[in-house]
């Protein structure tokens, strides 16, 4: 069905309501397959271009978000209506960039490529090569004194079984068996990130970090991931004047062919030995910047009881996803639609504002929003944080929905979802005491407590959990997560579960960490 007869078949929709069959079914619940079904293929949909951050997709996105919370009668609570905006910009390598060496010329995107980070690296031109053996390899690694000022060309490590899938963090313990803050702090669900890191350089970063650049040979030829980085605009990202100017000066991170590798060091990789200087280089490098149209969607139903109305409920899921990227083999798929992730949550909060607004009063303040670039570093949410529409301080729960367009057989299956954290506090017992189809994470290895947006809320010591049916599926970050792997009767009872969980919270329920449980 074409876009605008699937908007305005939306606008025509007839709500009826229905009952739930928990025990607070007075939350006269309006949630429909159909309804959810045109939400989410809404928003995974091409049109979207995978709703990357800062992009033209991510603001059509945002546009339809702020539509639904205005037909479901929301408050906007925006900057500009439902709008918050978010400072952002985008960063690229400029297509005129070059490096020389002695009248050979190499090429942006055949023979080498620059990261385009976050700030202007160091300059390349007028710098000498050396060569660092193994990248990873600390056995006899270089000094800082060696390597200040240059740029260290490596030898790619070998590649090593990590385990574990997609750099999940360490499994935690019981937190009811641990210390308070035993929640591992390195991984997100999400990506982003990328590269190695500034302080990540293979075990001797510390010596790197005076260095001008750090070069790996990817190859005969450049890997085809930094092929397509060198020739499209970087990841979004928040540069706030009030924060200050971004670090500089932090060396370059170069990725070269085998051939451009030789024309610097003078001789071959194999040949050279760790310590050998090569040549000088003549670099024309740099980069654009450009701001980025992006933000979060706010919408608020106001308290209404005298004692309490002044509470506030936040639930929130994430709406961005990874944009248009480079198709995975064998694929010519470039939109990387996100109908799980988390096109998904994104729907259940559209869908739980609607019931709740159609149903009684509540008796707390619910704010729902919808975040932008979670996918790069928890962007909006930051953001909100440090520009919350109503106080943090009087915040008392936190529901953010992720990832749950599918069944999970260890939750139940169909209509079933889990809770992260389940055992950290009273949010999971209380909503499965009142007989939702909630249960604890099956998967604590994971963490996936500790790698989406609840956690920067739960740092702060507010009561936050996220409800998920993720299994693990093999969709995730590929362009192959679609609306037609979506079962709509599963989405359907788990927002109409999450209707009831936000109905307990906006009527009285306050949730609390358990002892030593609060991240």
């Amino acid at each position: 069905m074409p876009f605008s007869r699937i908007l305005r078949a939306a606008i025509a929709l007839v709500v009826v309501p229905a009952s739930t069959s928990f025990a607070q079914g007075s939350s006269r619940a309006v949630v429909t397959p159909e309804h959810v079904k045109f939400v989410l293929s809404s928003l995974a949909h091409d049109s979207m271009e995978g709703r990357g951050t800062g992009t033209r997709g991510s603001m059509r996105a945002a546009k339809f978000i702020a539509e639904q919370f205005r037909l479901a009668g929301l408050q906007p609570a925006g900057d500009s209506g439902f709008f918050q905006h978010v400072p952002m910009v985008t960063r690229a390598i400029d297509p005129s960039s070059a490096l020389s060496v002695d009248g050979a010329t190499l090429r942006l995107g055949s023979d080498f490529s620059v990261s385009a980070g976050r700030a202007d690296p160091a300059s390349l031109d007028g710098v000498q090569v050396i060569f660092g053996g193994v990248f990873g390899d600390t056995a006899n690694a270089l000094t800082a004194d060696q390597v200040r000022g240059k740029l260290v060309v490596f030898t790619a490590a070998p590649p090593a079984n990590v385990g574990g899938g997609r750099g999940r963090p360490p499994a935690p313990v019981s937190c009811r068996e641990a210390p308070a803050d035993s929640t591992a702090r390195g991984g997100r669900r999400g990506g982003g990130g990328g590269g190695r890191g500034r302080g990540g350089f293979g075990g001797n970063g510390a010596a790197l970090q005076g260095a001008a650049g750090i070069a790996t040979i990817e190859g005969d030829e450049l890997a085809p991931r930094t092929v397509w980085a060198a020739k499209h605009t970087g990841t979004a990202f928040v540069k706030d004047p009030a924060a200050g100017p971004a670090a500089t000066g932090m060396p370059a991170s170069v990725q070269l062919t085998r051939h451009a590798a030789e024309v610097l060091l003078g001789a071959s990789a194999v040949a050279a030995t760790k310590g050998m200087l090569g040549r000088t280089i003549h670099s024309s490098v740099k980069f654009i910047e450009r701001p980025a149209l992006g933000g979060n969607v706010v919408g608020i139903i106001p308290g209404s009881d005298a004692s309490i109305g002044g509470d506030v409920v936040l639930v929130d899921a994430h709406y961005d996803h990874l944009g248009i990227a480079m198709p995975s083999a064998g694929s010519t798929d470039s939109v990387y639609n996100g109908a799980d992730d988390d096109a998904s949550g994104t729907t259940s909060v559209i869908e739980i504002a609607r019931a709740i607004k159609a149903g009684p009063a509540s008796k707390r303040t619910l704010v729902f929003v919808a975040t932008t670039g979670e996918e790069v570093g928890l962007v909006g949410t930051n953001w909100y944080i440090a520009h919350p529409v109503r106080p943090l301080a009087a915040m008392v729960a936190n529901l953010e929905i992720e990832m749950m367009d599918r069944p999970d057989s260890l939750a139940g299956g169909v209509g079933h979802a889990w809770l992260t954290g389940f055992e950290r506090s009273t949010m999971g017992d209380t909503l499965a005491a009142h007989g939702l189809p909630i249960v604890k994470d099956p998967r604590p290895d994971q963490n996936f407590f500790g790698r989406s947006d609840n956690i920067a809320f739960a740092r702060m010591g507010i009561p936050a959990h996220t409800l998920s049916s993720f299994d693990l599926h093999a969709d995730y970050h590929r362009a192959n997560d679609e609306v037609a792997l979506a079962n709509f009767e599963h989405m359907t009872g788990v927002i109409n579960a999450g209707v009831v969980a936000v109905r307990l919270l906006a009527d009285g329920f306050t949730p609390r960490w358990y002892a030593g449980c609060k991240p």
